[in-house]
């Protein structure tokens, strides 16, 4: 069962900034094997320390550096389908036209 999956935006956010890996390596005392790992989406686990130096030396919020996708074949893949398909107006009942109109229906009968 699948869960989603975490992705580093490192090559991205440096490439944007014109940050090179060896200049934040050696700034924050990274070794580079273990940099490159992140950069490649090649890890297990998560080094908050790592997490951490990076967030404070880009400026950036944790959520601005990894990115989580969820599963679409896992438990949740058909409620995920169905937001999908509101927020495009497929599969919508009684006349609305999109989910903000469904939700306002919602909650004008409670």
């Amino acid at each position: 069962m699948g869960y989603g999956k975490l992705t580093f935006q490192i090559e991205r956010i440096l490439k944007e900034r014109g940050i090179s890996k060896n200049k934040v390596c050696k700034e924050l005392d990274i070794p580079r094997a273990n940099f490159n790992r992140y950069c490649r989406q090649d890890f297990q686990r998560l080094d908050a320390g790592l997490i951490c130096k990076l967030c404070w030396y880009l400026k950036i919020d944790v959520g601005q550096l990894i990115e989580y996708t969820p599963d679409e074949t896992g438990p949740n893949a058909q409620t995920l389908q169905a937001i999908k398909d509101a927020r495009n107006g497929i599969g919508l009942s009684q006349g609305f036209s999109s989910v903000r109109e469904l939700m306002d229906d919602l909650n004008t009968d409670q």
